[in-house]
């Protein structure tokens, strides 16, 4: 595996900073798209039970089988596989923004509504930094599991790792199966440390 990693470290490092730029471009469309629906959900309270299930319907639908089924409206590709992934993101992420802004203590935004903040101000200015933490746990839970789902995004022709480990499979070649699997498992380590370490930093930051 690493004399093969060695000879194509071009060709790896490409297929590598494809597969972040997939993750990462899918990732930031969800963390908005969640934004307004957690913004949705709290301002109207009873619509978080058909939206969570909507949400946790589209979260289990097959990958192979979204993809499939946006092809006639995206073709394949970047795009369809952009949208499919940051579908698959909003699960986690509603949730997590969703219990960040429950744990706001309610007397903070008491003070705030009584000098005169409205509700978006009150969700932009107080309710989303101190929701920090559990915003970023959402993302580092998306960001690691997208990672993963990325890796099926080359069957519709998206590129990255997973080009590695379907090759590999097709031809029965365990060095880029090996490698691919490895280099999947790295980006997964680094991503979920960095974000852990953001999201400790800021409660150390919140509470101190």
């Amino acid at each position: 595996m690493f004399q093969y990693i060695w000879n194509n470290a071009p060709m790896l490092m490409r297929l590598m900073l494809e597969h972040m730029q997939i993750v990462l471009i899918s990732v930031s469309l969800g963390v908005l798209v969640s934004l307004v629906i957690t913004f949705i959900i709290y301002t109207l309270p009873f619509s978080k039970e058909p939206l969570m299930i909507v949400l946790r319907i589209l979260y289990t639908i097959p990958s192979l089988a979204f993809f499939a089924f946006l092809i006639p409206f995206l073709g394949i590709g970047f795009k369809n596989a952009v949208v499919v992934l940051s579908v698959y993101t909003l699960f986690f992420l509603v949730n997590s923004f969703l219990n960040g802004l429950y744990h706001v203590d309610e007397a903070v935004l008491d003070a705030a509504k009584a000098v005169g903040y409205t509700p978006r101000e009150r969700f932009i200015s107080i309710q989303l930094p101190l929701a920090l933490p559990d915003i970023v746990t959402g993302i580092r839970l998306a960001s690691v599991s997208t990672i993963g789902i990325t890796c099926i995004a080359y069957t519709i022709g998206a590129g990255g790792l997973g080009s590695i480990l379907f090759e590999g499979m097709r031809q029965s070649a365990y060095p880029k199966i090996l490698t691919g699997s490895f280099l999947v498992i790295v980006l997964n380590i680094f991503t979920n440390t960095i974000l852990l370490k953001v999201s400790q930093m800021i409660t150390k930051k919140l509470y101190t």
